[in-house]
């Protein structure tokens, strides 16, 4: 049985005397008796600066559309990790940064050539993602947070403008974790900065984008359940591992990109009504760099854990460099809107064909490959009223990825009183990825494989209902030909189709200063190849209230993860994949967390104490086979704007 520890205190009395500090009045600078009859809250106040923003940003990718930078709530402002911040949760493998798979399934995009290695995707950044701002002041968004001593999480956004029309923009996140448990570590870093340049006229704009992403894995290949005892358990740093000295992951992608677009349109941006109708000639070039390194210095220490895979004792190496030249042209045309609530840019509609062509240089360790992309893109935004959207997209490729295609629609209805409704149809075909193809070990041929498209329909529909704070989507997917990987992470093709069922429901329960979110996933799937949890829930109950001259708003609650009993795949970091196990079920675990968040202008802060189910139970919390989340753990973090 493991000890319990004395973080349970700890936590709460912490919070105790962060309140009694934030509760105290009088002066902010003590021995000057100038502030003594200034409220400290003004003070405060005066010091914080303002609590509003008035920052827009667009994605490059599509200017005509603009959103408000609205990230100043408090609300699950304690959810730092981005596994459990996207549109579906991922099971990762215990530790902030690692290798993750979603919880829920989700249709995937496939677009060219792709490699199979999507295990590290939320830590990533491409040019697309970066956000460029329409703004009077320059504009700092600063967030850290820190759990143990050897694991912490930095992102820092910033944007300012110069003269000329010139916008300049940075992203950066980093994430430093030595793990829980012995021969684990992720450090990754993701750089993306770029420049916008707006002529004075507005008929032409460049955006120059330098994106830069590593990924440091050490794993060690889960605890070994066997050699669990009631002495090591005690201690995660204890626990038997299937790879004593660690494996070693390395990671590296970039991006250069220019981005160029031309305003066919007679009149400038300054004497253009929202009536007028653009055309635009857009270009793209892209050169993009990448290289995966994987290695195991001491194979025969793996206690069985490579199976087949171990096909040299010395030591085991997989390695591929990846040089990619991306070539777009784009014409488009649309006609914007005005939106009077928030004074953004917004499109009434858009139509847009593009040709894309892309030739890689792929070398696989011992193989050289020349491979092309060439395929035809097209989308249609259409707007005919207020209530009513349409958005369609639809890609053809014709060179080495002949046959892969995708075709999008979705409708969105606005309901007087009510709500909305949104229907949403996908289907689409896409080669296997490199690494289902074919795969090294050691200069080895592990597998090559002659595998079918897969292909895949989607059909969803939502309903929102704002004022019984309601939300409730179903969607049906039909897979044929899936790939996956099996108990021995070798990869194989699905003989059956899979159906996939989804119910999703999410209801906000207000009642004074209490709080109750609720969003609960029935998922049904067919055969044994496809494995998520049947039932996953998320819950967060807490009070709001207000202290130190209502001044300082509070969050005081917990938030609780459930799902019910399943069989969670595996991570096999020799091939980067998640893999059927047959060893370990994952039993009906609810993993509470306790936390604290205040709020005061732009200032955030919050308290966290995570898995406090640790103290009651003796168990672990699984979300993926052999790679538990740690023991019970106290966490704080820190988010600050800036306007300067």
């Amino acid at each position: 049985m493991k000890i319990t520890r004395p973080y349970a205190l700890l936590f709460f009395g912490l919070c105790l005397q962060v309140q009694l500090l934030w509760a105290q009045s009088g002066r902010l600078i003590p021995g000057n008796p100038g502030l003594s009859e200034t409220p400290s809250g003004e003070l405060l106040n005066d010091f914080l600066g303002d609590d509003t923003l008035n920052v827009k940003y667009f994605f490059a990718d599509n200017p005509g559309i603009e959103f408000a930078f609205k990230d100043t709530l408090m609300d699950y402002f304690q959810q730092y990790d981005p596994t459990r911040t996207s549109k579906v949760d991922y099971g990762h493998l215990g530790n902030l940064g690692s290798a993750h798979q979603p919880l829920q399934y989700q249709t995937p995009f496939r677009l060219g050539l792709d490699l199979g290695l999507h295990q590290f995707d939320l830590y990533r950044f491409e040019s697309s993602s970066l956000p460029f701002y329409r703004l009077t002041k320059a504009f700092t968004n600063l967030y850290f947070t820190q759990g143990t001593q050897t694991e912490s999480l930095f992102r820092g956004q910033f944007s300012r403008n110069f003269e000329n029309g010139l916008n300049y923009s940075l992203n950066y996140h980093r994430y430093n974790n030595l793990g829980a448990f012995r021969s684990q570590r992720a450090r990754n870093t993701a750089f993306v900065t770029g420049f916008w340049y707006n002529s004075p006229k507005g008929k032409y704009d460049a955006y120059i984008t330098y994106v830069y992403n590593e990924i440091r894995q050490r794993d060690n290949g889960g605890i070994r359940l066997d050699a669990l005892t009631n002495e090591n358990i005690v201690d995660e740093f204890s626990i038997p591992v299937f790879l004593d000295r660690g494996a070693e992951t390395r990671y590296a992608y970039r991006e250069f990109s220019l981005l160029q677009t031309y305003n066919l349109s007679g009149k400038p941006d300054s004497v253009r009504s929202s009536s007028d109708r653009s055309f635009f000639l857009r270009h793209q070039l892209k050169f993009l760099p990448s290289e995966y390194k994987f290695f195991d210095d001491n194979p025969d220490d793996d206690n069985g854990f490579y199976k087949e895979l171990n096909l040299d004792t010395r030591g085991l190496r997989y390695f591929f460099k990846l040089n990619t030249f991306s070539n777009t042209f784009r014409i488009a045309t649309a006609k914007s809107r005005q939106e009077n609530t928030e004074d953004l840019k917004k499109q009434k509609d858009l139509l847009e064909v593009a040709l894309h062509h892309k030739i890689h240089f792929l070398k696989q360790e011992p193989r050289d490959t020349v491979l092309n992309d060439l395929y035809l893109s097209g989308r249609w935004l259409f707007s005919p009223s207020d209530r009513l959207s349409v958005s369609t997209y639809a890609h053809l490729a014709l060179w080495n990825q002949a046959g892969d295609y995708r075709l999008e629609g979705a409708l969105s209805f606005d309901l007087p009183k009510i709500g909305s409704l949104t229907a949403q149809a996908i289907t689409q075909a896409y080669a296997p990825s490199v690494i289902a193809f074919r795969h090294f070990v050691t200069q080895q041929q592990a597998w090559k494989n002659n595998f079918n498209k897969t292909f895949e329909n989607s059909i969803q529909g939502q309903l929102k209902i704002p004022k019984l704070g309601l939300r409730a989507s179903v969607q049906y997917n039909l897979i044929t030909n899936l790939i996956y990987y099996d108990t021995s992470s070798i990869a194989r093709q699905a003989g059956n189709s899979i159906n996939i069922l989804q119910f999703r429901i999410a209801h906000q329960l207000k009642w004074k200063a209490l709080r109750f979110d609720n969003e609960l996933i029935l998922q049904e799937i067919s055969g044994e190849v496809l494995r998520m949890p049947p039932l996953f829930s998320k819950h967060s109950l807490f009070v709001e209230f207000k202290i130190f001259r209502k001044i300082l708003n509070v969050q005081a609650g917990m938030d609780l993860r459930f799902n019910t009993v399943y069989r969670p795949q595996a991570y096999q970091p020799l091939t980067g994949q998640f893999h059927l196990q047959e060893s370990l079920e994952a039993v009906a675990y609810p993993a509470f967390d306790a936390f604290f968040n205040f709020k005061v202008r732009r200032l955030r802060f919050f308290i966290k104490m995570e898995n406090i189910t640790e103290y009651i139970r003796s168990d672990f919390f699984y979300q993926t086979a052999f790679s538990p989340n740690p023991y019970a753990t106290m966490r704080m973090g820190l988010s600050w704007q800036l306007l300067d």
